[in-house]
């Protein structure tokens, strides 16, 4: 009888120890998974946003913008510039091609007289000489160069300098654009026959502009 309560006893011991050591390696194992700093949550926490930021742009969307004082909505197309490394929206309608070296250009399909050069700027950009190398241009347009006194387009698109020149066919337009936390600093000129003013599609589409 004795030997049987022995045996019983100990089965018995032998058992609680087990169920004491599950119950702590459970304990334990939650409090390893549950029990990370706020710091290392936040760390991972601003991963994943800057994962998230990170833009995919879409490869068309919607534009709108004014055309001699009508509102226009058009689709845009994403293209990129390996030439200058960027990407852009391009209107339907026009053609976005590589130039040369630093140089792009697109063109109104319907009336190729309507074209814009876009000129990718270094960072240490020269301000005054870029101005005085686009006024040298424009003066072989007319030697009566103007100056506007717009500074941005749509209140995103800011401008270092604007300045224009006429003659009787021809209206040459220099913009040169304030760089962004996501667009270069670049120099627009826009090509467009007197009797028009439509440059906000060219605009609109620069204004897409991005790097890579």
């Amino acid at each position: 009888m004795q030997k049987y309560l022995l045996v019983l006893f100990t089965a018995i011991m032998l058992t609680a120890c087990g169920t004491t050591q599950e119950n702590s390696k459970s304990h334990n194992s939650s409090h390893s998974t549950s029990d990370q700093s706020p710091k290392e949550k936040t760390s991972k926490e601003s991963s994943d946003t800057s994962s998230d930021e990170q833009t995919i742009r879409l490869p068309e969307q919607m534009m709108a913008y004014e055309n001699e004082g009508m509102q226009e909505e058009k689709m845009g197309f994403l293209k990129t510039s390996e030439n200058q490394k960027y990407s852009l929206y391009v209107l339907e309608g026009y053609t976005f091609t590589e130039e040369e070296p630093r140089k792009d250009v697109i063109y109104y399909d319907a009336n190729d007289k309507l074209w814009m050069r876009i000129e990718v700027l270094p960072d240490n950009i020269d301000w005054d000489k870029v101005e005085q190398e686009a006024l040298k241009g424009l003066e072989a347009v007319s030697t009566d160069v103007q100056k506007s006194s717009v500074t941005s387009y749509n209140e995103t698109f800011s401008f270092h300098s604007v300045h224009s020149a006429s003659n009787d066919k021809n209206r040459t337009t220099s913009y040169l654009v304030k760089a962004s936390d996501k667009r270069p600093a670049m120099r627009l000129t826009i090509f467009t026959p007197v009797e028009t003013e439509n440059v906000n599609a060219f605009l609109e589409m620069a204004n897409s502009i991005e790097n890579l």
